[in-house]
């Protein structure tokens, strides 16, 4: 197992989550219409140093809700 966090943006200035445990969500809003909309948004991990993992292939997978 490797620990990691997911930032809202490439600052790293915020954990992206649900808002709780001083997690930051992502807001955004835009008008639906005739033709679609949609938006681009930039999520960045980062694996803390000195962990204990062997070195190898790992995986995850990240599950995101959209509300709107």
């Amino acid at each position: 197992m490797m620990n990691y966090n997911l930032y809202a943006g490439s600052d790293y200035a915020s954990i992206w989550g649900d808002g709780a445990g001083g997690t930051g969500t992502i807001s955004d809003g835009f008008r639906l219409g005739v033709g679609g909309a949609g938006g681009d948004y930039t999520i960045c991990g980062r694996i803390p140093a000195l962990q204990t993992a062997s070195g190898g292939v790992y995986g995850d997978t990240i599950v995101v809700g959209v509300t709107y």
